[in-house]
This record gives structure tokens, C-alpha cells and sequence, in this order.
């Protein structure tokens, strides 16, 4: 004998696959939208409940990454190894600087 809960599951099934929205699968099957949620909510708060039990907490294994870079270089062929953390502002400091220095 089926559950009310078996019997809901499959209502939510049957709804996903007709596309209909919520409000017309229960207008064509005569259920109030509040029942329909009622019974939505606790099936997925009963799934969550149950699946959180069996949660495993696993050691972070993520290795801090090398820093990002991008190279900018000067028709003389010097090159400059620029973090992608720097700001626009001290880019073009150094920019005017380089430029300068080597005339």
C-alpha cells in the first residue's frame, strides 16, 4: 500500500513531467496550491534532513595558486612582469616611469 508521501512524490513527478505550471497541474487535478507546497516543502526538507547524515567532512586539499601574471613589452625588448592585482593607477605610474627612464 502506498504512502501519502509515495503518493505525492509521485504528484511532483507526474507535474515536472507535464510542464505545466504549479498552479494549473492543481487547477486540472483539483489540489489547493497550499496543499501542493505544503506537501513539496516537507518532502524536500525530509530529503535534506536525511541526505545531511550522510555528509562526510573531507581535509581541504586546495594548494594556494601561483600569483597571476601579464607581461608587457617594450619595442627595446625589455619586458615587465606585472601581478594582475595591480591597480590601473600604479600601472600607469610605472608605465611613465619606465618610459622615462628608458627615453
Amino acid at each position: 500500500m502506498k504512502t501519502k508521501k509515495d503518493i505525492w512524490i509521485q504528484r511532483f513527478r507526474d507535474w515536472e513531467e507535464s510542464g505545466l505550471r504549479r498552479a494549473e497541474y492543481c487547477r486540472r487535478h483539483q489540489i489547493p496550491v497550499s496543499t501542493f507546497d505544503f506537501w513539496r516543502q516537507k518532502i524536500r526538507k525530509e530529503t535534506v534532513d536525511s541526505s545531511e547524515r550522510h555528509l562526510v567532512k573531507l581535509p581541504v586539499l586546495i594548494k594556494p595558486s601561483e600569483p597571476s601574471f601579464f607581461t608587457i613589452e617594450y619595442p627595446t625588448g625589455h619586458k615587465i612582469k606585472v601581478p594582475e592585482c595591480y591597480t590601473s593607477e600604479s600601472l600607469k605610474r610605472l608605465i611613465q616611469d619606465l618610459s622615462e627612464a628608458l627615453g
